[in-house]
């Protein structure tokens, strides 16, 4: 990770840090982990704009395009900068395209109301980080069942939540009754809770469309 990494004195003591495409693929890793999620705000995409356009310049951008290639994220990326270019100053000239990218790939409306609905760092309403959890179970599992894992979470993530399911794996029915129960008695209005339950899920289901657009979900 270090094998190229910056250097700065800070008060007599050199500080190592990423180097310029190391950082700019951390900062790419981490808004998709955002985006796959709740999603990605404007304020993380603006970050990003503005990191392009002051280190564009001395960024190897072939291993960014591979790495992003090979991780499945090609179409995203290309609708990311699409949007900065458009609509926030994003410099095309620096970002040097592999010539074998598709750019007919660029349909990027839909994402950029996605982001602006996500607000400053993408989690502007309870629904769309509720939601979250029906797009995270359809990245890693697939769209398949993806409602009823959400009602019925797999052992892994109650484990993380209610401490006796990881001491006891054979109570997972009770605790999914628990977690049923406690948002029942959290909401206190049966209707109301069904109401926000299909509020929810019709957020994430909108998203998870998007992903689909943007091949980000396993087959």
């Amino acid at each position: 990770l270090f094998g190229s990494p910056l250097s700065s004195s800070i008060e007599g003591t050199t500080i190592y840090t990423l180097s310029r495409e190391q950082h700019l693929l951390f900062m790419l890793l981490h808004n998709i982990k955002h985006f796959l999620s709740s999603g990605m705000g404007i304020r993380q995409l603006c970050d990003l704009v503005m990191y392009c356009n002051r280190y564009g310049e001395e960024i190897s951008w072939e291993g960014i395009w591979n790495a992003m290639e090979e991780l499945g994220y090609q179409i995203w990326l290309l609708n990311i900068l699409d949007i900065g270019i458009k609509y926030l100053g994003l410099q095309e000239s620096i970002l040097q395209y592999p010539k074998e990218w598709k750019r007919t790939d660029q349909h990027s409306e839909a994402l950029l109301k996605d982001i602006i609905c996500g607000g400053v760092f993408g989690r502007s309403t309870a629904n769309r980080e509720k939601a979250g959890m029906l797009t995270m179970q359809s990245v890693f599992i697939g769209r398949k069942n993806t409602l009823w894992r959400s009602i019925f979470p797999c052992l892994d993530y109650m484990k993380s939540h209610y401490s006796y399911c990881g001491k006891y794996e054979i109570l997972l029915p009770i605790a999914w009754l628990h977690r049923l129960l406690s948002y029942a008695v959290h909401e206190r209005n049966p209707v109301r809770m069904l109401h926000k339950g299909k509020r929810t899920i019709n957020a994430g289901m909108e998203r998870i469309k998007l992903l689909e657009q943007y091949k980000m979900l396993s087959e």
